[in-house]
């Protein structure tokens, strides 16, 4: 087993398996790869790194969708950052052949966003909150596992990269309804989320185009998926030639 894959949930890892995902559980991709499903948020997120270590993995991968920060970015847009950045202000670096390898392969079939990628503890919700964090860090876009994955690399030793795809544009809300629709874990929650509906109706157009938003970075996730598996573009502790 090479390549430990680390996704949030199951609406991120559903585009790397034929069946419909479990939260926080491990899937067999092939002899190449691993998917470990975290849940939501670092500590999650590193466990799942860890797990996926002490089953045998070599090289780390983080997968799944990001909010933009960068204003040209839109869903469905393929971001695959250079290093990433932590609240703390420790910036870690992807493994540079790999990012490379990959890069050059995928843009021959679609483009892809390099630059850096800020780790948050919580949602980005609002435009104005992306705009400052924008502005502050620099970054293109935004997620809440990818540096706990990253540190739980360099710690190891292993490589590391993110494959990221965007979800919510930079001017693109969040609504509060769509928070409470579902848990760390990404399992539904009708009931909270239909009372958050009834404080603020106001949320459910914005909820319609985040469910758009959300098709669109599923399919792009799915192509990703078709075209990197089942190495994703690391074999035997060095780049795959198929690159």
């Amino acid at each position: 087993m090479l390549v430990g894959i680390v996704s949030a949930l199951p609406a991120e890892a559903q585009s790397l398996i034929h069946k419909k995902p479990e939260a926080r559980t491990s899937y067999c991709l092939s002899d190449d790869a691993r998917l470990q499903l975290s849940g939501m948020g670092a500590d999650r997120a590193a466990a799942a790194a860890r797990e996926l270590l002490q089953q045998g993995t070599v090289a780390l991968l983080s997968w799944g969708i990001v909010g933009a920060l960068s204003t040209d970015l839109a869903s469905g847009d393929v971001v695959l950052p250079e290093n990433i950045l932590a609240q703390n202000g420790t910036s870690y670096s992807v493994d540079t052949d790999w990012h490379e390898q990959v890069m050059q392969y995928l843009l021959q079939a679609m483009p892809c966003r390099i630059g850096s990628l800020f780790c948050s503890d919580c949602v980005i919700e609002s435009p104005d909150r992306k705009r400052d964090l924008a502005r502050r860090t620099a970054a293109v876009a935004v997620d809440m596992e990818s540096c706990a994955i990253a540190a739980v690399a360099k710690e190891a030793k292993v490589p590391f990269l993110a494959i990221r795809v965007v979800l919510d544009s930079a001017g693109q809300v969040i609504p509060q309804s769509a928070q409470a629709a579902v848990d760390i874990d990404g399992h539904a929650m009708h009931k909270q989320m239909l009372r958050s509906l009834l404080r603020h109706p106001g949320d459910l157009s914005a909820m319609i185009k985040l469910a758009r938003a959300l098709k669109k970075a599923q399919s792009t996730l799915k192509l990703l998926s078709s075209l990197l598996s089942p190495s994703f573009g690391y074999i035997n502790n060095r780049v795959s030639e198929r690159y």
